[in-house]
């Protein structure tokens, strides 16, 4: 599993950029824009 430890916030492009970190404990940074984020229909544990 890869967990989000930062996000930043790029205003002049409107995008976003999450920090996570791999199995070798380097860093690695992944851009994306709010209209590619897609969250699942999944019900959590206290719905």
């Amino acid at each position: 599993k890869k967990y989000v430890t930062e996000i930043y916030y790029e205003p002049d492009t409107d995008s976003y950029t999450a920090a996570t970190f791999n199995f070798f404990n380097r860093r690695k940074e992944i851009p994306f824009k709010l209209e590619e984020v897609v969250v699942p229909d999944v019900p959590g544990p206290f719905s």
